[in-house]
């Protein structure tokens, strides 16, 4: 249930300033946008938004055509590998795994906890751009993409 006083708004390019600082790896300045972002608009509707829509279009470049269950495991756990030098804890394998599962089309009936969500939808993201080693062009693509996405997606919200 939305909160009535929000009314679903485009994304902004401050918005749009805190993800490519994410994929760029710029985390001062996304930090620093994602706050003033909160700061100006109260929330952070439409920068969770435009996260998701870039983690599907990103999770379904890497995985489509065909994936499968075990690949979408061995991607998590080779992820989570990486991540374990900083915190064991960044990551959780089964957010994570359902996560890509649905962005993929699989239909999964958990729920997990947002901060999790969040986190993993985060993590991928950034590691599949990184993996994909997409040029300013192509990043800009993706990001122009995720937008649009997020655009329609919050067109449908009803305040």
């Amino acid at each position: 249930m939305t909160d009535p006083a929000w009314v679903p708004r485009p994304v902004s390019d401050l918005e749009i300033a805190v993800l490519r600082g994410w994929l760029t790896a710029d985390g001062e300045t996304a930090k620093g946008s994602f706050s003033e972002q909160v700061a100006l608009a109260g929330d952070a509707n439409g920068v969770g938004m435009l996260l998701y829509a870039a983690f599907l279009i990103a999770a379904r470049r890497r995985f489509t055509p065909q994936w499968t269950r075990a690949e979408v495991i061995s991607y998590v756990a080779q992820l989570r590998a990486k991540l374990q030098s900083d915190d064991p804890g960044l990551l959780d394998p089964m957010t994570a795994e359902d996560e890509l599962r649905a962005a993929l089309g699989e239909p999964v009936t958990a729920t997990h906890e947002l901060g999790f969500v969040a986190a993993a939808r985060i993590f991928i993201l950034v590691d599949i751009v990184l993996r994909l080693d997409l040029d300013d062009v192509a990043l800009t693509d993706l990001i122009d993409q995720a937008r649009d996405s997020a655009n329609q997606m919050l067109e449908r919200i009803s305040p």
